[in-house]
C-alpha cells in the first residue's frame, strides 16, 4: 500500500517549516510520496521549501507540481491527486502540521483488512478563539449510513486529514470545485453521497492551526452567504445528476443547511429574506418530499412546511419558527 500526501503551498513562510517537518518524521512503514503544489505565491514559501528538502534523505519521494499562475486551493488539489501514484490519498493543508505517527495510526485500520473508501482521524486545534469540537467515535459507517452520518456530525466536513482511496476517487470523477470558497462543504457532501465505507478513528492526526486572517475565520458574514449560496448551487446538481436528491438523507441535508445558514440572518429581516428567496429558488422540494421522511419530529414538521407555502408568507413563517428557538 503507498500513500500520497498533498499540501499546496501558497504564501505560508511562516508555517511551512513545521508543515513539511511534521511529514519528514512519519512513522508510517507504508511507501509514501508528498506532492507539493507550488500555487505561485509571493513570498519566500518556495525558497524555504527548497532549502528544507536538500538536507531530507528519508525514504519519502517528494515531488514539486508547479502552476503557471495562482490558481487556487481547490486547483491545487486537484493537481496533486492528478498526479499521485499512491493507493490513498492525504491533503495537508501547508500552514498546519501533523503528529509523527499520523499516517500509521490512519493506516492502521487498513492493516487489519478493512477496505474503506475514506478513513477519517481526529485533530487537534492550536490558536486562539477555538470553536467548540465534537468529539468521534471509533467506528465503521458502511452504505446507506455514510451520508446520514455525515449529517449528524459523526464526521467532519475538513477536506483535510483523511486517507481517500484513489481509485474510488477516480471512479466517481470527484474533483474539488475551483474558484470557490467553502469548498470543502460540497467535497465532502459529494464524498458522503457515493462513500461505500468509512471508517473513523479517535487518533488525533492532525493539527489544526486557527488563524485570525484564514478564509474560515476571516469571511464577512455577506460573502459567507454568497459562497455557501454557491454550494448550495453545485450541491444541488451534483445530487440532480446523482439521482439522490430525493433520498430521505439528502433532503435532511439540504434542509439543514438552508437552516444553518438562515439562522444566521435571524437579526435582519431584509438579508434573511433575500437569502431565503436565494435558497427557495436552488433546493426545489414538495409537500411530498415534505410529509414522507420517517421520524419527522413536530419542530422538523413545522419547519419544513415552508415548502409548501408562497415565498412571501414562507419568508414570514420560518423567521418566526427560527426565532423562537434562539
Amino acid at each position: 500500500m503507498k500513500i500520497s500526501v498533498v499540501i499546496p503551498i501558497y504564501n505560508v513562510s511562516q508555517y511551512i517549516a513545521d508543515c513539511l517537518n511534521s511529514v519528514f518524521a512519519q512513522t508510517c512503514a507504508e511507501p509514501m510520496e508528498c506532492l507539493l503544489v507550488d500555487d505561485c505565491g509571493t513570498d519566500d514559501s518556495m525558497r524555504i521549501v527548497d532549502g528544507l528538502l536538500v538536507g531530507y534523505h528519508g525514504p519519502i519521494v517528494f515531488r514539486i507540481l508547479h502552476h503557471d499562475h495562482n490558481r487556487g486551493l481547490s486547483a491545487a488539489r486537484n493537481t496533486g491527486m492528478a498526479a499521485a501514484t499512491g493507493d490513498y490519498v492525504y491533503f495537508l493543508d501547508s500552514d498546519d502540521y501533523v503528529p509523527a505517527d499520523s499516517i500509521e495510526q490512519l493506516v492502521h485500520p487498513l492493516r487489519q483488512g478493512g477496505m474503506a473508501d475514506v478513513i477519517v482521524g481526529d485533530y487537534r486545534q492550536v490558536g486562539d478563539g477555538q470553536p467548540t469540537k465534537r468529539a468521534l467515535t471509533e467506528q465503521l459507517i458502511v452504505c446507506p449510513s455514510v451520508l446520514r452520518a455525515y449529517n449528524q456530525w459523526q464526521w467532519y466536513t475538513m477536506a483535510w486529514n483523511k486517507l481517500y482511496r484513489l481509485d474510488y476517487l477516480r471512479r466517481e470523477q470527484l474533483l474539488f470545485k475551483e474558484g470557490m470558497i467553502h469548498e470543502d462543504e460540497l467535497w465532502t457532501f459529494q464524498v458522503a453521497c457515493t462513500a461505500r465505507a468509512v471508517y473513523v478513528t479517535t487518533a488525533v492526526t492532525y493539527v489544526y492551526r486557527l488563524r485570525g486572517n484564514s478564509i474560515v475565520t476571516g469571511t464577512s458574514l455577506q460573502k459567507k452567504m454568497l459562497a455557501m449560496t454557491t454550494v448550495l448551487q453545485e450541491m444541488w446538481t451534483f445530487a440532480s445528476q446523482r439521482g439522490v436528491v430525493r433520498d430521505a438523507d439528502v433532503y435532511e441535508k439540504f434542509q439543514s443547511m438552508c437552516i444553518n445558514n438562515l439562522k444566521l440572518l435571524r437579526g435582519n429581516r431584509k438579508q434573511f429574506a433575500r437569502q431565503y428567496r436565494f435558497q427557495r429558488q436552488i433546493v426545489d422540494y414538495g409537500w411530498s418530499d415534505v410529509f414522507r421522511l420517517k421520524g419527522l419530529t413536530a419542530y422538523r414538521l413545522l419547519r419544513d412546511v415552508h415548502c409548501l407555502m408562497p415565498v412571501p408568507l414562507a419568508v414570514w413563517w420560518l423567521f418566526l419558527i427560527l426565532r423562537s428557538r434562539q
